[in-house]
């Protein structure tokens, strides 16, 4: 990832060249702000099932390039404006939809420079309460989404959000300061989406507009190892304690009532105990339905009892101890039925269920992704957390389309015009279930604004250090005209990991794309385990299909699983 190669202005002695840098700064014609941001989640806490939700407090730090104006405001240095945000020509504003109550602290903002791109970096501190509706179907074996939903103020033409790749890791959760005894952490999934609302202008006319939204979904899993001692082991004693009233004498009729009695009224006041730590619901969870079929049980034991007793004194019924011997073991059968259909039913299906949600996105079945423009609409992320339960850092799962960072992904640099360079933003993403190479506009200009694609690969994916592949670069001769974009054929070349060469016979030009910040070749040559050694196409390969493996939008192996994913990929 490109590294920090300039001090942060902080003091008004810094010495600094705002000649050099105004022309590497956000400009008008340059299309939509781009805002990196990277969130660090220090805790989750006071997760309440009753009342549906959960405490949290994170960072989100986010990078943009200051406007021009920020630097020619006669009014105002650039540093007054670093120490007041609210001086500046315009910064990202976020809001929490889902938060009960949010508390926003937001620190001074601070300048840095990568490669001929200036950027603004703020650092937002988040502590609340939020809202999250749990799945309790499967309860005690459920696994729940706790889904941080930041959202932006303005539309998608004045701004653009993606993940930060100016760090290790885009999301950043440390587990070790989370204290959750009750849950298991597990890989999160970051969506990036637009929220849709309607808004009228000036003219009093309505026009639909996006704006950009993030939603991190932490994935829990609940210890239920506690609640088959606590719960269910204490179920099953109490239905034994019912059969026991069985070993007493049949002509003990009273005894044998009182017993059984005794064990209902008990688990009645059991599942009352329970049922006040959690929410009420409109449906049974599986340890409600559990726990109904154990009073039914033991009620049905009382009225055997009862029913023989009354069979013997008003219709003087012969009652044999065969006969009592033989209800006991149907009712010891029964209980032990029960207990073997609940763990098969665990096991096999709902454990399988519950964990498949922790590596589906919580919306994969709304419309938003079935619609043909989902690749424009939402787009996913990847990143890290550390974890108490590994030594290793996991990987942040997605949900389809765009691949985890491939070690081709970052910023590079490119002059399109002699002496004036612009940044660009280079990812692989699979479309139509061809992965292509997309060089993306960070810096824009009047011809293609910022967030636009700038040359993206057709056919095939080029190998790192082997020949050429068609590809496409966009233009649009008129900047007034907003559909007045087309392609221009070009070659696309991987030179190595830093450098990445389009050549557009058409129009006799090459141009290069280099790599901002420490280089991973000279990494490579200091020995940094984690750059991947080159292999050709072999390479690619192996992170396709270990990308492929991580492909979570329908983890179901079932064929109609399988014919759903395939449909929403194509």
């Amino acid at each position: 990832m490109p590294r920090r190669d300039s001090k942060l202005l902080r003091r008004d002695g810094l010495e600094f060249d705002e000649n050099v840098w105004v022309n590497n700064v956000w400009k008008e014609e340059y299309g939509p702000h781009q805002v990196f941001v990277w969130i660090d989640v220090h805790q989750i806490s006071e997760i309440d099932a009753v009342k549906h939700s959960v405490h949290c407090s994170f960072t989100v730090r986010m990078r943009w390039m200051p406007a021009e104006s920020d630097f020619k405001d006669p009014e105002h240095s650039i540093l007054d404006k670093l120490k007041d945000s609210n001086l500046l020509h315009w910064k990202p504003t976020l809001r929490f939809p889902s938060a009960h109550e949010a508390i926003q602290e937001a620190g001074a903002c601070s300048l840095e420079r990568y490669g001929v791109m200036m950027m603004l970096r703020q650092d937002v501190s988040v502590s609340g309460t939020f809202a999250e509706l749990f799945e309790l179907h499967s309860f005690p074996f459920d696994c729940q989404d706790v889904t941080l939903t930041l959202a932006w103020q303005d539309p998608g033409r004045v701004a653009m959000v993606w993940g930060s790749v100016f760090e290790k890791e885009f999301v950043r959760v440390d587990s070790e300061n989370m204290g959750l005894t009750e849950y298991i952490l597990h890989s999160p999934i970051a969506v990036f989406s637009h929220e849709r609302e309607w808004e009228t202008d000036r003219n009093f006319k309505r026009r639909l507009i996006k704006k950009p939204v993030l939603k991190l979904s932490l994935k829990l899993e609940r210890v239920y190892y506690p609640y088959l001692i606590q719960v269910f082991m204490v179920y099953a004693l109490i239905m034994l304690g019912a059969i026991t009233a069985f070993f007493l004498d049949i002509e003990e009729g009273a005894d044998r009532m009182n017993q059984a009695t005794t064990m209902l009224l008990t688990i009645i006041a059991f599942q009352i105990v329970l049922s006040s730590t959690l929410p009420k619901l409109d449906y049974l969870t599986l340890a409600d339905s559990y726990s109904s079929l154990a009073i039914l049980q033991v009620g049905s034991i009382v009225f055997q009892i009862g029913f023989i007793a009354w069979l013997r004194s008003h219709w003087e019924v012969e009652y044999t101890i065969f006969e009592d011997k033989l209800l006991l073991l149907i009712n010891f059968a029964l209980i032990g039925i029960l207990h073997i259909c609940l763990f098969i039913y665990v096991k096999w299906k709902v454990l399988p269920y519950e964990r498949a949600k922790l590596l589906r996105d919580p919306d994969a079945n709304n419309e938003l992704m079935r619609e043909e423009s989902s690749t424009q609409d939402v787009c996913l992320m990847c990143g890290t957390f550390s974890s108490r339960t590994t030594s290793n850092d996991k990987d942040l799962r997605i949900y389809s389309r765009k691949f985890e960072s491939h070690r081709m992904s970052g910023l590079f640099e490119s002059e399109y015009v002699p002496g004036h360079k612009e940044v660009f933003y280079v990812h692989v993403e699979q479309i139509a279930n061809v992965n292509k190479l997309i060089i993306l506009k960070v810096m824009g200009d009047a011809n293609v604004p910022a967030g636009k694609k700038s040359v993206e690969t057709v056919d095939e994916f080029p190998k790192i250090g082997q020949g050429e592949v068609k590809g496409t670069i966009q233009i649009r001769a008129d900047p007034s005209d907003p559909n007045g974009f087309s392609k221009v054929p070009a070659s696309v070349q991987i030179i190595n990991e830093d450098l990445i060469k389009v050549r557009i016979s058409e129009w006799r030009l090459t141009m290069v794309y280099d790599r901002i910040g420490e280089s991973r070749v000279k990494r490579k040559e200091k020995g940094d385990s984690s750059s991947i050694a080159e292999s050709g196409g072999q390479e690619l390969d192996a992170f396709l299909d270990d990308n492929k493996k991580r492909t979570v939008a329908w983890v179901d192996k079932d064929e109609k699983a399988e014919q759903q994913r395939k449909d929403l990929d194509s």
